[in-house]
Order: structure tokens, then C-alpha cells, then sequence
């Protein structure tokens, strides 16, 4: 993964700190995306505004607590999220994705001790579109130790930093995991970025 001290993104910056994926922008971190009383705030508001919903997770052992929440309660709680999903994909991806509709839903997961996500990759249930990004936001708001994000290459675990307060966007198709929290509670919010059938 390619890491910044800042959230600005640049050609030159990916290109000196590469770090040999298979495959070049299999996905991007920011760091710095959010402070520890944002995450507080954050949190509070999704836990009094939770939708009905359930997570459908891709059948393989998730033991996360998920709470869902519209992105129309989050949008304004978030307003430069979607603009810095939309310029790495600009930037590193290229894909041809969709706007975030009001009503879709993102999952604020929770990690206890014990609690992890096996491997799996993200897709959509839609005929007539592909799921093009997978974006974690680390809102994590104490220290927590196990809970680590692996993206998967053949027979290679590979380590993937998301430290609290960054933003991980990745292709949803490459198997990825958490493994067990170990010590505290580790909490990210998911939005994921649909657009066109692949072709």
C-alpha cells in the first residue's frame, strides 16, 4: 500500500513510494482523514440515526458487530470523503463509477476481541452493475492491537496499514481479510463505489 503523511495525491508521490504490489494501485491509504473527537461525533450519530437494513457479508465467517446508516445522515458529516474517493480513482484507478445515491447504505463495523473477518472478496447483487471500489475509513477511537487488513497475492498474505483515522480505497475483487482484534475495539465505516458492468 502506498502511504502519506497528508492527504494529497500526486503522480510523483505514488511513484517514489511504491512498494511492489503484483499489481500497481491494487490499493491506495491516506492518513490524517480523520481526528479521534470526529470519530467520537461520528460514531454517536450513526448509533442514534442506524438503519433497519442487515449486512449481507459474502459468505464467510464475519463476527463483527454492523450497524448500517444511509449515506443521505452521513453526507453532511463526511463532505470531503467522496471527494477524495473520486480523486484517487481519478488518479490510481481509472474506473467509470457512479454517484453515491442518498439511500445506500454504509456499515460501521465493530471489532472485539476475538472478532475478525475472513477472506473474502467484495461484489455486487446487481445484474446491470459491478462493484468498482471498497473504501474503509479506520474511526477507530482507542488504541486496539490484532485487527489487521490483508490483502491476498496467490499463496502471499500481505499487510495492508489502515492506522486509525486513515482511508484505505482498494479493488473489492482482490481477497482480503481482518484477522482477530487481539486487545480493544477496532471500528471502520465502509462505503463501497459501484459503476458499470466490467466489459
Amino acid at each position: 500500500m502506498i502511504t502519506y503523511k497528508d492527504t494529497s495525491i500526486t503522480q510523483e508521490k505514488a511513484e517514489k513510494h511504491q512498494d511492489g504490489l503484483c499489481k500497481k494501485y491494487d490499493g491506495i491509504t491516506m492518513t490524517n482523514i480523520i481526528d479521534v473527537e470526529e470519530s467520537k461525533t461520528l460514531i454517536k450519530f450513526i448509533e442514534e440515526n442506524k438503519s433497519n437494513g442487515q449486512d449481507s457479508p459474502a459468505g464467510v465467517v464475519k463476527t463483527s458487530d454492523v450497524i448500517l446508516c444511509p449515506w443521505y445522515h452521513l453526507k453532511n458529516k463526511l463532505p470531503y470523503l467522496l471527494d477524495k474517493i473520486y480523486i484517487t480513482n481519478s488518479n490510481y484507478f481509472g474506473f467509470d463509477i457512479y454517484p453515491t445515491p442518498a439511500d445506500q447504505a454504509l456499515n460501521l463495523n465493530t471489532y472485539r476481541v476475538g472478532q475478525e473477518y475472513k477472506y473474502h472478496q467484495d461484489g455486487s447483487d446487481f445484474a446491470v452493475n459491478d462493484l468498482k471500489l471498497t473504501c474503509l475509513l479506520n474511526v477507530s477511537t482507542e488504541p486496539y492491537e490484532g485487527g489487521d487488513f490483508y490483502l491476498k497475492y496467490g499463496d502471499e498474505d500481505r499487510k495492508t496499514e489502515l492506522p486509525p483515522g486513515g482511508l484505505l480505497i482498494f479493488k473489492p475483487y482482490v481477497f482480503h481479510r481482518v484477522t482477530p482484534v487481539t486487545k480493544g475495539v477496532r471500528k471502520t465505516l465502509t462505503l463501497w463505489m459501484y459503476g458499470p458492468r466490467w466489459k
